[in-house]
């Protein structure tokens, strides 16, 4: 017997053919959404970790490619928010590389105008201090030359007064003394200026910056060492203070290192008070001697 044709479809064949266009319509639909995650992710991802022209040049920098941070630190535009740290780190890297070609006026020009904010600035001030160090010591080896030449005139002069007894030349020769004296107290005034300078810096710095500056409180104190050395007999106390404020200056920051401490502890405090008793000692020694 033919089936009618106008005959409801059974309901399994209903449930069959809906399952089918179910399937037909995922076919397509779960790629594009898989597609469509997957171009999301992407997006997002070389959205975060495409670099600024600022963060690569901060790459550069730490890695010291100097020429290609400059180019990247030199695109930041005058409206982002990196500007003024871009031109900072400009400034740092201009005053490091004519720091390094002995360019010292120029270079002082450039590490001065770092920002105190810049993670750098402490690197830059560590740079300027030791070009004033620098200099400072270029004028103590002039003025320790002067002197040099200022006391053999005096023992050629004592030598012509032992030739000619008759001539009254004593007073003379106490007068180039006492003046060789005076040139002597008035170089130590600036030594231990500087020297103290440094020693305040070096007392309120981090650990790792406080290893830098009794560095060069110690070249300070080898040049003083060469320049009192053949000194005459009326420097011999302001010598000797001299020294010993110095050592004990040095050895109070040694101590702060070797504890791991940026300011005074228990240990360390006795030290600083006996330098701070030398220092007004000789300060007021110098000053009315």
């Amino acid at each position: 017997m033919e089936e009618n044709r106008n005959s409801p479809k059974p309901p399994y064949r209903e449930i069959n053919e809906e399952n089918d266009n179910y399937r037909e319509k995922n076919k397509l639909t779960i790629p594009l959404v898989i597609a469509g995650v997957v171009l999301l992710l992407l997006i997002m991802y070389f959205a975060m970790s495409g670099d600024s022209n600022y963060d690569r040049g901060l790459k550069y920098l730490k890695q010291q490619q100097y020429t290609e941070a400059l180019v990247e630190f030199q695109k930041v535009d005058t409206d982002e928010k990196e500007f003024r740290m871009a031109q900072s780190k400009i400034n740092y890297i201009n005053g490091l590389l004519t720091y390094k070609e002995g360019n010292y006026p120029q270079s002082k020009l450039y590490l001065t105008k770092v920002e105190p904010s810049d993670e750098y600035y402490r690197e830059a001030r560590l740079m300027i201090d030791k070009m004033d160090l620098a200099s400072k010591q270029g004028n103590l080896e002039l003025l320790t030359e002067q002197l040099k030449q200022d006391k053999d005139t005096v023992i050629i002069k004592e030598r012509v007064i032992e030739k000619q007894p008759d001539k009254v030349g004593g007073a003379e020769t106490r007068t180039d003394d006492t003046e060789s004296i005076r040139k002597y107290r008035t170089a130590l005034e600036s030594i231990s200026g500087k020297f103290e300078a440094l020693y305040q810096t070096a007392k309120s710095a981090s650990v790792p910056v406080k290893k830098e500056y009794v560095t060069d409180m110690d070249s300070l104190y080898s040049e003083f060492q060469k320049f009192t050395s053949g000194q005459s007999s009326g420097t011999t106390e302001l010598r000797q203070l001299a020294n010993s404020w110095m050592q004990k200056r040095m050895s109070h920051i040694n101590r702060l290192i070797a504890e791991n401490s940026v300011s005074d502890t228990k240990s360390t405090m006795a030290l600083k008070e006996e330098g701070d008793k030398d220092y007004r000692l000789l300060q007021s020694m110098i000053r009315n001697n």
